[in-house]
């Protein structure tokens, strides 16, 4: 028996199974959306990361995990306590130096100086450094990203 007033009723497989891909395509695009809304006022952290002649300015929830996606030649810089809303601000008062995409800026003294200002304020960030990145005078510390971000307060 069929019901006549689903939308799903009169579909055969083929179709179902495209529709369904669709409605799961848009659920994931919205679920995407609420997330990046949500995440300009949600606490993270916002990091410096150099590779090559580049930083990195990014922002993530999780900055250990970030690191895993980095290469083994990327050096976290800095780590400091932040939204999403935050790290774009920081981009624009940056953007003269950007060198790539929209978070990648070159190593001007003036982004060196902030980011050794952050450093300096913040501590050492190799706790949030993925273990290849850690220096070996620092592995095996006993420090966990929870211990030290404890010790962070987010200033909005």
């Amino acid at each position: 028996m069929r019901d006549h007033g689903s939308k799903w009723a009169t579909l055969d497989k083929r179709e179902f199974e495209q529709r369904l891909g669709e409605d799961e395509r848009e659920r994931k695009h919205r679920k995407s959306v609420e997330r990046l809304a949500r995440g300009s006022t949600d606490p993270g952290w916002v990091y410096y990361v150099e590779q090559g002649d580049l930083i990195k300015i990014g922002y993530s929830a999780n900055p250990l995990g970030r690191m895993k996606s980095y290469g083994p030649t990327a050096h976290l810089m800095a780590v400091h306590p932040g939204t999403l809303a935050l790290e774009k601000e920081i981009h624009a008062q940056f953007r003269r130096y950007l060198a790539r995409g929209r978070e990648w800026f070159s190593r001007h003294e003036v982004v060196l100086a902030h980011v050794a200002s952050v450093r300096e304020r913040f501590g050492d960030p190799s706790v949030f450094a993925y273990a290849y990145t850690i220096p070996p005078e620092k592995r095996g510390s006993g420090v966990s990203q929870r211990k030290t971000s404890a010790r962070f307060q987010l200033v909005r």
